[in-house]
């Protein structure tokens, strides 16, 4: 019995913790825009060694393309809806 209750006890802390890594290690589009920025700036880049957000960024992402990729994927854009013109005018 002491054994079942060991085993429960670690099974609910195994899934505790894998449930707060999941939560803590998600990007955000916050996260994923700040990363944009600073991986836009060279002169940020040049000091990734002084600046942990920026080696961070590097480690998440890779490159600048990834993370504006993830940045825009949560813009909301709604496309224009055209209307054409019935009346045409006709130029001679």
């Amino acid at each position: 019995m002491k054994n079942m209750k060991l085993l429960i006890g670690l099974s609910l802390v195994v899934v505790c913790l894998l449930y707060w890594y999941r939560q803590h290690t998600q990007i955000n589009t916050q996260d994923a825009c700040l990363c944009t920025e600073l991986l836009a700036s060279s002169s940020l880049t040049a000091q990734k060694d002084k600046i942990k957000a920026v080696r961070d960024c590097e480690m998440l992402f890779e490159d600048f393309e990834k993370a504006h990729l993830k940045c825009m994927e949560t813009v909301p854009f709604e496309h224009p809806t055209l209307k054409k013109d019935t009346i045409k005018s006709v130029s001679t």
